[in-house]
Formats: structure tokens, sequence, C-alpha cells
């Protein structure tokens, strides 16, 4: 069901045009019986075509066919193309079906200015329109006085061929119906109603198409069908039959059913699934599986409306499945999935420097293995047949590990995973306290920390306490008899855990009064070295100053050192989530998320105006300009402001606005899904970390799932 919705989320409807022009003129209508209208139905959905040149798809800025924003020359359409020129064109342009093969191979692009929309539009000069398609499918006659245009919407629903009736619910929406919007804006024929779907046949750009939806998706609070048209869904309460109308689903064959896979590409040891919409009349479904022409599998499923495939070979296939009753069959469209040898997805796991990683046997003949560091320099490598897992210790940084595995024929799949060995650190405030002082530690590196006191007397220890939560990055404690101690901290980080010490010392009653001289000054990536001296006694020693680290200032792509010049080519950052803030006092809920290199993001949890933000700071697009409090923030603003007196510019990324429109819509999941499914990636920045809805660090399915129910209101 997942690919039919998105199929009926995606259509983009359009309001029919009221002007019409002579000389073509329609039959005159007559008795007709509902398996007719189903197979002119058919007819029109399933015509095939072949563009001489490429044509523009109507109104392209909105439509697209296949991701192209025409119908390519020289490649087979399937469907009536939709057009709605009417008579700006100064020629008949809606056609029947008949009339459209008559001119198929002739037709080609134009624009105009549409007076019924009053808008200039683009598309193609002949095709059809939802009116002229329903008029069709009831069997003609629906004329706009001497006019050869089918009627409009509007005037079909007064026509006295017809019968309308209005505030229709899901549960009295009949086969044979043709469905109507609230404002006469689009109709649509309805083919056939199970006790769980709906399939619906319409012409609706690009072109005539078959849809089936599931009656719980589609019905609101008040029992009415809706539909999602740009963004927004669309109630439809209003049906019309031909008077002419005769039921005899009873005595006809089951129309096709419509085919959904769960996905087209599957691992060679993965498995498919495949579903079909309930035909109300079918008494069984046969599943047929093709390589080319070749018949691979046979399967009667009794009445299920789903199957799973396991165990295929590698290769390209197609599935079909009829429905069938004793008065004969319906036939699904072909749908089409590839087994692909499967690529390898690695994991891993940090413990302190040390570094394991394992995946899957996906039955390759040879495994081979990398970690490259970020600058590209391979730091690791390792193959092998039965190799599925590597150890290794590694310094701190950001790592890539590649897994390869080599199949039969040459063919390789490469697994990538972006990794970091994290450190920690803690320090002293001083080297050794008074007996009334308190000793004091700052931590860094961790997301949270844990921390083990011992007493130290020669070789022997003596435990103080152990695996003491600190709140924050600090700790503060008791003054301490006098003696040696160790601190040991244990942090927890985005990859593992790490672990680092200090020793301290609590001075007697006589304690000493050092002063400090620098030896050898610390850089940012050496530690130096100072000599403490007492100024009473003269006790003396040596301690290393730790290394100051790098004050990262990007410089497009790259990070330079503003403390010491030092060039990182090609940064790619790697964020933490280091804060997060409930919704308070119209400020929506946030992350703040922090890389390495100093650089913050925030993650804010749903879409809304500037003037939400101005407690955190100004909110800027991309030209400098701060934007105004009624407008939308949208995913790659700049928020800026001030924090403990220093200025700072934070990315802004909405969780679920992957196309930076600043609204959450069928848009952004559906870019969500292709980025998961690799079809078309998400490159920028800020929407990837928008595209990560439920912020684990990775755009999956429960992304796709979490916007998809926001937008419906779940």
């Amino acid at each position: 069901m997942k690919k039919r919705t998105l199929a009926l989320i995606l259509a983009l409807l359009f309001v029919l045009g009221t002007a019409g022009i002579a000389p073509e003129r329609a039959e005159a209508a007559s008795a007709t019986s509902l398996s007719a209208m189903v197979r002119r139905a058919e007819e029109i959905v399933n015509y095939q075509w072949t563009p001489s040149r490429d044509i523009t798809v109507w109104n392209p800025d909105e439509n697209d066919y296949r991701g192209l924003s025409y119908f390519p020359a020289g490649k087979k359409v399937t469907g009536l193309p939709y057009t709605l020129f009417a008579n700006e064109m100064g020629f008949v342009s809606l056609k029947t079906l008949n009339q459209y093969k008559a001119v198929a191979d002739a037709n080609y692009s134009a624009t105009a200015y549409c007076t019924s929309i009053g808008k200039t539009r683009t598309g193609p000069v002949y095709g059809g329109c939802c009116a002229t398609f329903l008029c069709e499918v009831f069997g003609g006659g629906y004329m706009s006085g001497d006019s050869a245009r089918y009627w409009t919407v509007s005037g079909i629903r007064r026509s006295d061929l017809s019968t309308a009736k209005t505030g229709v619910k899901v549960a009295d929406i009949r086969a044979g119906d043709g469905l109507i919007r609230h404002n006469n804006g689009h109709i649509m024929f309805i083919g056939d109603v199970s006790e769980t779907d709906i399939i619906l046949y319409e012409l609706t750009p690009p072109l005539a198409r078959k849809v089936s939806v599931k009656k719980s998706e589609c019905t609101n609070s008040s029992g009415y069908f809706i539909y999602l048209e740009d963004g927004e869904y669309a109630v439809y309460n209003a049906v019309v039959k031909s008077r002419q109308f005769t039921d005899d689903s009873a005595s006809m064959a089951p129309i096709a059913p419509v085919v959904s896979l769960d996905k087209t590409t599957v691992g060679r040891s993965g498995s498919l699934t495949v579903s079909w919409s309930a035909v109300s009349n079918a008494e069984s479904y046969r599943v047929r599986i093709y390589s080319g022409s070749t018949l691979l599998a046979d399967r009667d499923v009794g009445k299920e409306t789903s199957c799973l495939l396991t165990n295929l070979p590698v290769g390209a296939f197609s599935v079909r499945v009829t429905a069938s009753n004793r008065n004969g069959a319906g036939v699904s469209p072909a749908a089409g999935f590839t087994v692909v040898f499967p690529k390898p997805s690695p994991r891993v796991t940090v413990e302190d420097r040390s570094v394991s990683a394992s995946w899957d046997d996906t039955g390759a003949e040879e495994y081979r293995a990398s970690i490259s560091d970020v600058e590209g320099n391979e730091v690791f490598a390792a193959a092998g047949e039965d190799l599925t897992g590597i150890e290794t210790a590694l310094s701190p940084g950001s790592y890539v590990l590649k897994v390869t595995a080599a199949y039969p024929e040459g063919e390789e799949k490469t697994g990538e995973k972006v990794f970091a060995v994290s450190d920690i650190s803690v320090s002293s405030e001083k080297e050794s306290y008074t007996l009334a002082e308190s000793p004091s530690f700052s931590f860094a590196g961790g997301k949270s920390y844990a921390a083990d006191l011992a007493a130290l007397d020669g070789e022997e220890e003596t435990e103080i306490f152990s695996g003491r939560e600190i709140e924050g990055a600090s700790l503060s404690l008791e003054p301490l008899p006098a003696g040696d101690y160790r601190l040991r901290a244990t942090g927890t980080t985005a990859f593992g855990t790490a672990h680092a010490e200090v020793l301290f010392t609590v001075l007697g009653e006589s304690g000493h009064d050092f002063v400090e001289e620098i030896l050898v000054p610390a850089t940012c990536e050496k530690s130096g070295v100072r000599r403490l001296t007492c100024s009473g006694c003269g006790e003396s020693y040596e301690e290393e100053i730790p290394a100051l680290g790098h004050e990262w200032v990007e410089e497009g792509n790259d990070l330079v050192c503003a403390r010491c010049g030092s060039v990182q080519k090609d940064h790619a950052h790697l964020y933490q989530k280091e804060k997060t803030a409930e919704s308070a006092s119209g400020v929506p809920g946030y992350e703040i998320w922090r890389c390495s290199c100093g650089k913050t993001v925030l993650k804010i949890e749903t879409a809304g105006n500037a003037g939400a933000l101005r407690s955190l700071g100004r909110v800027t697009d991309g030209t400098g300009g701060e934007k105004a409090a009624d407008v939308p923030y949208a995913t790659g603003d700049l928020l800026k402001g001030t924090e403990d007196g220093k200025e700072f510019s934070r990315l802004l990324a909405v969780k679920g606005d992957a196309d930076s429109d600043g609204r959450i819509s069928a848009l952004d999941y559906v870019r969500i899904k292709n980025h998961i499914m690799e079809t078309r990636l998400i490159a920028s920045e800020a929407e990837k970390l928008a595209a990560d809805a439920n912020s684990d660090g990775k755009i999956s399915s429960l992304d796709y799932v979490r916007v998809k129910n926001a937008i419906m209101g779940r």
C-alpha cells in the first residue's frame, strides 16, 4: 500500500476549463453498463503511444513524467496525456481516445494564456482532461451546446443526462460513480469498491491513470472522501451517474488489480512482498513472476491480497496478478523489480581507542575491508574469503570504513560506515590542594561522565567512590585528607566509551606556594612543559601542559586554525547532540548539535515563523537579510546571536523540512524516500540533518514514516 499511497499523494490535480470549440462532435449517449464503463476507462489509462518529439507535460513546474518535465521522443508512453488549453490554441485540444489516436504522432508542445486557469501554461497541444475522460467513460453525449468539447465538471453535474447527489460519504460511494470535489474542481471515475479499497480512474497531469486507495486512509472525520492536492487534502463529497447507467457488476469479469511492491530493488538473500488492491467480485488471485518473457513462478493464492517472494536469483523480473471469477479475469500491468548482489552493511563499535567492525555474510567470494582517515590515507586493510569482522586500535579522529564484497563475474558491492574515535579529558584546577580547599575538575569530549576516586599509598590504592555520575562537565569535591589521589573519568561519546585520569595531591599543614615557569610552550597539537617551584622551601617539579587544540574557522570546504594556521582540506562535519530544550513560552523545542570543529546546528522540532525564535537569535536567509517575524524559518537559514558574551551563527535544520521551503509537506517525505532508495540523494548538509527527523544520526524509513504521520495529523 505504501507505493500506492505515495502515487496518490504526489498527484497534483487541476481545475477544468469552461470553453469548447467546433467542429468535432461526440456520439449521442446511450444505455451503458458498468463493465463497458470500466473497459473504456482501462482503454484510456492503458493506451500506448510514442511521441515523435519531446512533448512538455502540462504545467511542468508542478508535474513530471518519471522525473522528467516532458514525454521523451521515441519512448513509449502509456495513458492519454492531460491538457487544458481548450480554445486558447484556436483548435480542438481536448480529445476523446479515438480522436487522440488520429493525432497522437502529430502531438507537440505549446505555451498559451489559459483563460480557464487565468495563468500561462505549457503542455501537450492534444490530450484530454478530467471531464473529457469521465464523459467518454460514461458513453459520450455530454455536450456544451454545439461544441465538440465535452462538458465541464459543473456542466456534467447539471446535465439532464445525469443524476447528481451531494453530501456523499465514503460508505456511500459505489462503482460507476463520478466522484466530484466539493467545488467542482476535479472529477474521477470509481471503477470498483471493496470492503477496504476503492479503485479510481482519472485524467490528471501528466497522464490518465488507475489508482487504488485504502478507505481508512482517505476518510476524514466527517466521513467524506479526501484526496491530497498541492500538499493539502481536498474533500470529494458529490457523485454523478449517467442516467443510462446499468449495473452489471454481478455478471462482469473482475477488473485488473493494482499491484504494488514493497521495494523495487532487493538483495539476493532478501525477500519481496507483492500486494494488490482487493477487487470486489474476484473469487481468486494468481501471481506470476517473469524473467523477460520466461515464466519463473505461477502461484494461486486464493483470496489473499499479498504474497512473499524469496530465494530469487540475481536479475530483472516482473510480476503480474490476475483476478478471476466465473465470468472471466482481469490481469494487472507488469510491476518490475530487480534482484541484485547486496552490498555489505558494516557495524562499528568503539571502546576507548579499540575499534571493532562486523558485517553479515552476503555470500561473496571474498571480502576486503579498509579504514581511511579524513584525508584519505589508508590506516588499516584486511581481506579474506570468510572475513566478516575486523579489530584494530586507532588514534582519536574521524574515519571511513569500506567493506567490499566480491561476487562472481567480477561484480563488486561496497558498503561504507563513517565513524569517529573520540577521546575525553579530565583536568584538575591545580596539581595540589591544601586541606581547606575543594579539589575541582573539568571534563571534555564526552556526552556524559562518571568518575572513580582512589587514594594512593605507594603501590596500594583505596577506593573512595566509584561510578559517581557527573552533572554537566565539572566536579567539585569536599576537602580531602593529605595524600596522593587519582580521579578516573569514564565518558560516553556518540561512538562508544573512553577513559581518562588525573593525579593530584592534598598537602599537609605546611602547604607549598608554587610559582609557575613555562619551559616549553604548548601548541595546538603538542603539549608543553612547565616547572612549579615552591617560593617557601624551594621544592620543585615539572609537569605537562596539555596541547591547546585547534581553533577552527571554516573557509569554503576547508577548516583553517585561527591559532596556528593549520588546514584541514574538505572537512566533513560530524555532529553530536550537545543540548536538548523542550518547547516553552512559544519557543518550539530544539536541539543543539556540535561538530568537533566547533560548528553548531540548531535542529528545530516543528516548522514556524521567525518571530518564534527571537528569544534565541535573529533568523537570516541565504542572502544574509534578517527574516521578518511573520516569515517562516526554513532549513538552511542561519540563527545569529550572542551567548556568554560571544557571537554565534548556527545553521538551522527544521525536522522534516528536507527541501528547505519552510513547510513540512509530501515533497519532504518523497525527498527522504528517494534518498533512502538512493534514486536521488540529498546533498545539502542542512537538509540531511532535517531529513533525520527522529535525530538518531541517520536517514532511514523511520524518518520517512515520522514525516508522513506528521503531515496526516497522526
